[in-house]
């Protein structure tokens, strides 16, 4: 079905809901885009890094950085492993007998 076909037969709003989701299938395909992981902020970062040392990124949106590498909030004095094990268990219990 050609792009024409749609507009021929959806309504406008359909149409443009196609589109929203026509571009989120693209982006996601494009394994340089990084979602801005923010409450609220829905902004997209398309690219390579530009110094590949620092993978900080600061929204253009709403202005907070993130992680490019692991699409997470910015983890200041930490590498992604270590943000993302002390991240991953959230059950108090559970941390309380990690610690022991």
């Amino acid at each position: 079905m050609q792009y024409g076909d749609l507009k021929a037969v959806l309504s406008r709003e359909l149409l443009e809901k196609y589109d929203r989701f026509a571009v989120i299938a693209c982006l996601r395909a494009d394994n340089t885009t990084r979602w801005c992981p923010h409450p609220g902020c829905e902004n997209v970062y398309v690219g390579e890094l530009p110094d590949p040392s620092n993978p900080q990124v600061v929204c253009t949106d709403c202005g907070e950085p993130f992680c490019y590498n692991c699409k997470d909030v910015w983890h200041e004095g930490k590498s992604c492993m270590q943000y993302m094990m002390e991240n991953s268990i959230t059950d108090k219990k559970t941390k309380k007998w990690m610690k022991r």
